[in-house]
């Protein structure tokens, strides 16, 4: 549904000021990007095989909820590490 939100919001409004704009392959991309990049949980997912711990995935409130996401996490203590 999100992605389905997002691409209305591309081809309603998104797209067509790119076109106007002159730059129409900048915003496709901006499209795409969004539509193939990985759903929320498999990229938190994707963090913590990378390592990362206290992986935690918020989105981001407003008409982009289960669009935008804040990802955050902490790396993991390396030997020497002043943290």
């Amino acid at each position: 549904m999100d992605r389905a939100v997002w691409t209305a919001v591309c081809k309603g409004v998104v797209l067509p000021a790119g076109r106007l704009a002159g730059d129409a392959d900048l915003y496709r991309h901006l499209w795409r990007s969004v539509v193939e990049f990985d759903a929320a949980p498999a990229f938190g997912d994707r963090l913590r095989r990378a390592g990362f711990g206290s992986v935690r995935v918020l989105p981001v409130p407003g008409w982009q909820t289960g669009i935008a996401h804040t990802f955050m996490g902490r790396r993991a203590a390396e030997s020497g590490d002043a943290r």
